[in-house]
């Protein structure tokens, strides 16, 4: 199975993240119910690895995260834009987390990523976009809801027509 470790979004930033949709060719928008701010992408996995991840995620002891959205913008660039994200400031409590759940993967022998953690949210995944339509979207800022995370899960992604589908395998919340 194909998991993932992700903060769980509020109602309400979900919310207004998914209003974000707009006429984009090439884009292909992220249904409001997938919405998350990935901490880890583990890949495939094994049944009995994703029994013991799930372990770990029960055990897991963390503070409420703070979101602030903190703009847009387009991986790996915005010359080669293949998602739109929304930015999420980094605080204390986000690192303490992303820290605290590569602590929890290494323990079941997944090598956390060497590249920087950016927390972000993956609004959209493009395919031959329209670079003026990209460009118009990521210059036109929206004010977005700051919100507080009390959830992480470890997620199996289902591929599916339309689009994968995430569900959770294991739930911990915020002390």
């Amino acid at each position: 199975m194909r998991l993932f470790l992700a903060l769980a979004l509020p109602d309400a930033l979900r919310s207004a993240l998914a209003a974000l949709r707009s006429d984009i060719p090439g884009a292909r928008w992220v249904p409001a119910p997938n919405l998350h701010a990935t901490l880890h992408f583990l890949g495939e996995v094994q049944a009995e690895t994703a029994e013991a991840l799930a372990s770990e995620v029960h055990g897991l002891a963390f503070a409420p995260v703070p979101l602030a959205p903190a703009g847009l913008a387009a991986f790996p660039s915005p010359r080669r834009p293949r998602v739109l994200v929304v930015k999420l400031a980094s605080n204390p409590s986000f690192e303490a987390l992303h820290a605290a759940t590569a602590a929890a993967i290494a323990r079941r022998g997944f090598v956390p990523e060497a590249r920087p953690f950016r927390p972000h949210v993956t609004v959209a995944r493009l395919k031959n976009p329209d670079a003026a339509s990209v460009q118009t979207f990521l210059h036109a800022p929206p004010a977005l809801p700051a919100a507080v995370a009390r959830q992480v899960a470890l997620y199996v992604s289902t591929p599916a027509p339309g689009g994968s589908h995430y569900a959770p395998l294991a739930v911990a919340t915020a002390t």
